[in-house]
């Protein structure tokens, strides 16, 4: 693979951007669901369920409360949906930059009577071929 081209083909870049904006509105929405969660088991912990007896409720509450136990989970867990929001805006301007690019591209090598090259075309060699046949 090291001597290969790199190509870049989107087919459909706008279905591709709708799909970048429905996963960041997910994200979003999953960001906000998550923090009800945090906030529904911090409000329910502090009932302590698991009971006040030492010999069952106290051993639940030392193992539940173990090192950074289920306080790491709570601070934590809003990281997934922040790293999707993140990985979209990359990925979103990656493709917008991919599509820029091609535009500017196709502009930079138009010149009269270029619109009807590459009509049926199957490579650009065959196009450049055709084109020289009409001459």
């Amino acid at each position: 693979m090291a001597g290969e081209a790199k190509h870049t083909y989107i087919q459909d870049a706008d279905s591709a951007v709708n799909s970048l904006a429905t996963m960041a509105a997910h994200a979003e929405l999953l960001a906000e669901k998550v923090k009800g969660l945090v906030a529904k088991i911090s409000d329910l912990e502090s009932g302590k369920p698991w009971g006040k007896a030492p010999e069952y409720g106290g051993a639940f509450e030392t193992m539940y409360h173990a090192g950074s136990g289920a306080s790491f989970v709570k601070d934590n867990v809003g990281i997934i949906a922040t790293e999707v929001v993140d990985g979209v805006t990359v990925a979103n301007a990656a493709l917008n930059g991919a599509v820029d690019l091609d535009k500017e591209i196709a502009g930079a090598f138009k010149v009269d009577g270029s619109a009807a090259a590459g009509k049926g075309m199957t490579s650009t060699l065959t196009g450049i071929s055709d084109l020289s046949k009409e001459d």
